[in-house]
């Protein structure tokens, strides 16, 4: 599994998930030459991805920079935990723990290092699946990277013997699709502006993520609350009967804070 998730991304970053999984893995694979007790085995993967988990900082200076721990590292340690605790009968509150939403960083387009929209380098996430096709070019992984790596940043290429699916960080969306089409049929396209939706983000954060209208703060008998990705859509939502917005959209969705505020 950590071979696969290295291999799927471009330039591995140390210091996120990737790390703590390989630092678990690897422990693993150490106890399990000493010990065949499965509770035992578990409890040495999750004690070793949490010291791998606190060294995360020491790795990404952007982490030591706010005084946090990788948010992905940090998911996969309560996963390993909620395994230990099955192995040993034991039962997991319902109830959420309350986080500090300061101490986790997320990684998937957190543009809080960005200080101006114009400082995104590449402003269209886009993905795309294709279908290998027959008299079509023949498919190599490695060069379908390379030549994939020239297109923007933030590559990932997960493939199987009939499709690969692509998600890049580009300025030039419909080239990427182009070369896509090479091997085969495009089954599904998505193309984001991270740009429009790092303005929303400043926004937002300007307003303080109250309501700024009287509408928003009406009580009203039947409330429909959508999320929605700028004005323009929010009038549509609007004209059908939606009685409260909150912005947001794939890729940039709301915390359940904000859901909960509108409520």
């Amino acid at each position: 599994g950590v071979d696969t998730a290295y291999k799927a991304i471009m330039k591995p970053v140390e210091g996120t998930i990737l790390t703590v999984a390989r630092d678990a893995a690897d422990a693993a694979i150490q106890k399990a030459e000493e010990t065949g007790d499965c509770i035992e085995l578990m409890a040495y993967i999750l004690e070793e991805a949490e010291v791998s988990l606190e060294n995360t900082p020491n790795l990404l200076p952007v982490l030591k920079e706010v005084g946090v721990v990788d948010s992905g590292g940090k998911g996969l340690a309560i996963v390993y935990a909620g395994f230990l605790k099955a192995l040993k009968g034991e039962t997991v509150s319902a109830q959420s723990p309350k986080l500090n939403k300061e101490s986790l960083v997320n990684e998937e387009h957190d543009f809080h290092g960005v200080i101006n929209t114009e400082d995104i380098v590449y402003g269209y996430c886009t993905e795309m699946m294709v279908r290998f096709g027959k008299n079509k070019k023949t498919f190599d992984e490695q060069n379908f990277r390379e030549d994939m790596s020239q297109f923007g940043d933030s590559l990932l290429v997960i493939n199987d013997e009939e499709i690969v699916k692509v998600h890049v960080h580009t300025e030039k969306p419909g080239d990427v699709f182009n070369y896509g089409q090479q091997y085969g049929e495009l089954i599904k396209l998505k193309v984001e502006n991270m740009r429009e939706q790092h303005r929303e983000v400043v926004k937002k954060e300007h307003d303080g993520g109250k309501a700024t209208s009287t509408e928003e703060t009406q009580a009203v008998d039947t409330a429909v609350i959508a999320i929605s990705m700028g004005e323009g859509i929010s009038e549509i939502f609007k004209s059908m009967g939606a009685t409260h917005m909150i912005s947001g959209g794939q890729t940039m969705n709301p915390s359940t804070e904000d859901i909960v505020k509108i409520i």
